[in-house]
């Protein structure tokens, strides 16, 4: 597993190749020198410990005094281990640089939160806290931590106020936007823990992004090396990509749009084709204004009724419950307060008209979108004559089942019969409206709009007008 040591320099944020600001945190990586090689058979585990940041001699004990001299280095003020899978690629002395990543890596970044000093449970463990109005002492107070009946102590890890922060944080899977090797920068997206100037540990990302390759194990002894090493990796990302990306699915073509649709007779057959007003049916469709038609249509329908008692509405309470003083409870001058039971409503709703009215052109406008969107969606045909044989629901449900309607269907008509009406008045899945009287949540509530052309010719010329 790649790793290295790093220090924290600050945050800020750039443009990425898409034009979209990111933030990112700029970290100086390296370089680290290998202090010493742990391998299975001595020491039970493979692991490399590498240093990072000089210091002085004089402040340096003298047990890592040694440590640093056998490395061949000066005093260094940040060690810590990683583990590897193969220690032998590794040699005491050898140095790390921040080479060994690249843009489209992904890390997990080690490092030490902020310290918070001494905070109370609120902050440091998010409770809710008690009242804070009316004379209320609890406020942000620590109350009862334990039951003195069952245990009579308080148990452990119990969440209490304490020190917060200064806590070993681990944030995962931060991608690299840029390596600047020449400054040994490493820019990765998103934040780190701890403030600036923090060290930080610099470790291959665990939980990758499907379809990421791993990376190969860098035996960086020399420039020309990790170059070559660098390049072999990218290569196989490209390949990765190239081969594990789905062909784009083709999209399909958009039929042409016709003007013309089909007219049925009552036994499902069709006669022929009707050619619509192509000044009026032109496929455009006006959702903006479809959208207000929406709105003003629902607020008409809406009854606006709903009544609600206030204080002064509600009958009683003219007697105070009980004495002002001496009770121990809150002084209460009527028993119609909105805080009691059987109280008035402070600010409930009164009975008020909703409806509000469009300009004529937008109705227009709107109703001739809503037939185009039925137009275009090719649910919209046309009818002979919208007759029965006889008033019962069987001989209507014969004509749907002829022309084939599932769902919501809207029949329009240029007169209504009423043994029409008398065998569909039972279905509701059926509406029948004369030419001059629907609108256009009638329209955009049906599946299917069924018009005469009788109808069809009637409301086309008092349209145009």
């Amino acid at each position: 597993m790649l790793g290295i040591l790093g220090k924290k320099i600050g945050i800020t944020n750039i443009f990425n190749e898409a034009g979209r600001n990111v933030p990112v945190t700029v970290i100086e990586a390296g370089p680290c020198f290998v202090l010493q090689v742990k391998t299975k058979a001595k020491e039970g585990y493979d692991a490399i410990q590498i240093g990072f940041s000089p210091k002085r001699e004089k402040v340096t004990r003298k047990p890592d005094m040694g440590r640093f001299k056998k490395a061949g280095t000066s005093p260094l003020r940040f060690v810590r281990e990683l583990r590897v899978n193969n220690p032998a690629d590794y040699k005491i002395g050898q140095t790390i640089s921040a080479e060994i990543f690249a843009k489209g890596d992904y890390l997990d970044v080690v490092g030490t939160s902020i310290g918070k000093g001494f905070q109370g449970g609120v902050r440091r463990w998010g409770w809710k806290g008690g009242d804070t109005g009316h004379g209320s002492m609890f406020g942000r107070v620590i109350g009862s931590i334990q039951s003195g009946a069952r245990l009579g102590r308080v148990t452990k890890g119990h969440h209490l106020p304490g020190h917060m922060g200064v806590d070993r944080i681990t944030i995962q899977n931060l991608e690299v936007i840029d390596v600047v090797t020449d400054k040994n920068l490493i820019i990765v997206k998103g934040s780190v823990p701890g403030h600036k100037n923090n060290y930080l540990m610099l470790q291959e990302a665990v939980k990758r992004p499907k379809g990421y390759v791993k990376r190969v194990a860098i035996q960086a002894s020399t420039k020309k090396s990790v170059k070559a090493t660098v390049k072999k990796w990218r290569e196989m990302m490209i390949k990765a990509k190239t081969t594990t990306k789905k062909p784009a699915a083709k999209k399909a073509a958009k039929p042409e749009f016709s003007s013309a649709i089909p007219v049925f007779d009552v036994k499902g057959k069709e006669i022929e084709k009707y050619q619509l007003d192509k000044e009026l049916f032109t496929g455009n469709i006006n959702k903006a204004v479809l959208y207000q038609a929406v709105l003003m249509y629902s607020a008409c329908a809406r009854q606006g009724n709903a009544s609600t008692k206030t204080r002064g509405d509600v009958s009683g309470g003219g007697k105070k419950p009980f004495r002002q003083k001496g009770t121990g409870r809150a002084r209460a001058g009527s028993t119609r307060s909105p805080l009691w039971r059987h109280g008035g409503s402070v600010f409930g709703p009164h009975p008020r008209d909703y409806r509000y009215d469009m300009p004529k052109k937008l109705k227009r406008v709107a109703l001739l979108s809503s037939i185009n969107s039925k137009l275009v969606d090719s649910k919209m045909i046309g009818i002979s004559g919208v007759t029965v044989a006889e008033p019962k629901t069987k001989s209507f449900r014969g004509l749907l089942n002829a022309l084939k309607l599932g769902g919501k269907s809207l029949f329009i008509v240029d007169s209504v019969d009423q043994n029409v009406v008398r065998a569909s008045r039972n279905m509701h899945e059926v509406s029948i409206k004369n030419y001059k009287d629907f609108n256009t949540m009638d329209v955009l509530h049906c599946d299917n709009l069924v018009i005469s052309v009788r109808a069809l010719e009637k409301w086309s010329g008092r349209f145009n007008q």
